[in-house]
């Protein structure tokens, strides 16, 4: 694993969105658990609640696109 990909870990992890993944061996069991005992819906609601929800905006401004009112990329060059 790269410096990136450890840097997004730790961010998600501080945030409350992310894991420690457990023995892959038994992934089945421990993700039933995590269903099971609420643990991937608080990450899920913690990733909501506490990461920033604008990046495919700023993705779309960098290529030159902006959003209209219903959601739709639109072209901001004449």
């Amino acid at each position: 694993m790269g410096h990136h990909e450890r840097l997004n870990r730790r961010f998600l992890l501080e945030a409350g969105a992310g894991f420690k993944q457990w023995d892959p061996r038994h992934t089945a069991q421990w993700i039933d658990e995590w269903l099971l005992d609420g643990t991937l819906a608080a990450g899920a609601w913690s990733g909501f609640m506490r990461l920033p929800k604008t990046g495919t905006y700023r993705i779309l401004e960098l290529l030159g696109y902006g959003v209209d009112g219903d959601g739709r990329a639109r072209s901001t060059s004449a």
